[in-house]
């Protein structure tokens, strides 16, 4: 009795997995597209074109057949794959002699964890007195990996299409496609060809197409007939690349010991805003450099200071100011440190290009500002009298930053006795002067700010 009843319970255990195994099988939804009712006559050869569509799951094989098939009529399945998506074409070939009638048909489809039955029907009529009962492969092709595709505004989308002989003897197959939104357009680079060979179906889509999912149809066309293939091709919105760019970016002069500063802007071009971090390549031993703030989200400003000791040498070194993201390419900025000794000629390090804003009653100039010896530069471009330019020249004091125009003459303006003088102050990119013009009674003051 106990070894009866502890059969009983392993043979149960056994049919409980069995069944436990076979319920874990493949479980997906699919779906039979274009199976429909066909006419055949005697000696003649008919086509089905069907679509096997996965719907939702983890694809498996679907295998397929045809049952209830007439004397003298016959099916073969030439199918394009075995896991949806696919197409799989249907020939149907009637002997020169049939019997006449509407037969009901299935096919059959088949899975790994279920059995479908479609139903159809093929009419069968007419005759062939020639005698002729023999049956030749008939030119049969299929148009392979038409799949889904998407593409979005503005953009292009490419699928490699197949058109792979099956039977018979090849004849020649056209490609077209239909159902595009406006907007979107389609090309072959080849719309037709002998199978088998390959086409690359190129999708546009305008910056203006609409956005959404569209069904549309793949016909391929011999003198066997068209085959229809459908599939869905989806428009999304364009998204545009973060860019960004750093302004600001300019030589620093500094004299042994002291320090220097640059003011940058951090912008954004394009895109949705990362944060962009920064840093300085290239310093040389004796120098430090920091941002405030080292990293942020454009747009936004940060101050650069380089900080050097009393035992740099003087010179030029080569910097860069680089900037990085998440999703950009590193950009490099360069410009360059310049190191003057604490008791040389600065004169140098002031010489450049200046815009200016000033308080005269003439428009402001364009200053430019040259070195004419030790600690010695001239300005010319000075907003004056009335309408007239002045030139001035100046020296400076490399230890207080100072600048001092002793009174001079103006040459610039054809009243004798017109004179100006005044004093300034400069940093590395900047000076501002005051200073008095005095032509015969009339005196007029001015502040310019210059800037590089």
């Amino acid at each position: 009795m106990k070894k009866t009843l502890l059969l009983f319970l392993l043979l149960a255990a056994v049919i409980g997995s069995c069944k436990k195994d076979k319920k874990s099988g493949n479980n997906f939804e699919y779906e039979i597209q274009n199976l429909t009712d066909l006419s055949i006559q005697a000696g003649d050869t008919v086509y089905m074109n069907i679509g096997v569509k996965l719907l939702s799951g983890e694809p498996g094989d679907v295998n397929l057949a045809v049952t209830g098939l007439p004397p003298d009529v016959s099916a073969t399945l030439s199918s394009g794959g075995s896991t949806p998506d696919f197409n799989s074409v249907i020939m149907f070939v009637a002997n020169k002699k049939v019997i006449n009638g509407i037969f009901p048909l299935k096919l059959i489809a088949a899975t790994l964890s279920e059995r479908r039955v479609y139903n159809f029907k093929l009419t069968v009529g007419g005759t062939d007195t020639t005698g002729d009962t023999t049956h030749h492969d008939a030119f049969t092709y299929a148009v392979n990996n038409v799949t889904d595709m998407s593409v979005q505004q503005g953009g292009t989308a490419t699928k490699n299409l197949e058109v792979k002989l099956l039977t018979g003897t090849s004849e020649n197959v056209s490609l077209a496609l239909t159902g595009l939104p406006s907007g979107v357009t389609s090309s072959f680079s080849a719309t037709s060809g002998t199978p088998s060979y390959n086409s690359t179906l190129t999708i546009n889509a305008s910056a203006s197409a609409a956005t959404g999912i569209y069904p549309v149809v793949l016909k391929s066309t011999s003198t066997a007939g068209t085959q229809t293939y459908n599939f869905d091709i989806t428009v999304s919105s364009a998204t545009t690349a973060f860019d960004y760019n750093v302004t600001g970016v300019s030589d620093v002069n500094v004299q042994q010991g002291n320090s220097g500063s640059l003011s940058l802007a951090i912008n954004k071009t394009s895109g949705t805003a990362e944060t962009v971090n920064l840093s300085v390549d290239g310093l040389p031993s004796g120098a430090t450099a920091n941002f405030s703030p080292a990293s942020g989200m454009p747009n936004f400003s940060s101050t650069l200071t380089i900080n050097t000791t009393a035992s740099l040498a003087p010179g030029t070194y080569p910097l860069k100011v680089k900037s990085t993201s998440a999703s950009t390419a590193a950009k490099n900025y360069s410009f360059n440190l310049v190191v003057t000794g604490t008791t040389s000629d600065c004169a140098q390090s002031v010489a450049g290009n200046y815009t200016s804003q000033d308080s005269c009653t003439a428009s402001a100039g364009a200053p430019v500002i040259t070195k004419t010896g030790t600690n010695a530069i001239k300005i010319t471009g000075l907003a004056g009298y009335a309408t007239y330019l002045v030139d001035a020249t100046a020296t400076v004091n490399c230890n207080n930053h100072t600048v001092t125009i002793p009174s001079q003459a103006i040459t610039a303006i054809p009243i004798p006795g017109a004179t100006i003088s005044g004093t300034g102050t400069f940093t590395n990119n900047t000076m501002t002067i005051h200073y008095t013009i005095s032509v015969l009674t009339y005196t007029q003051t001015c502040k310019t700010e210059l800037s590089r």
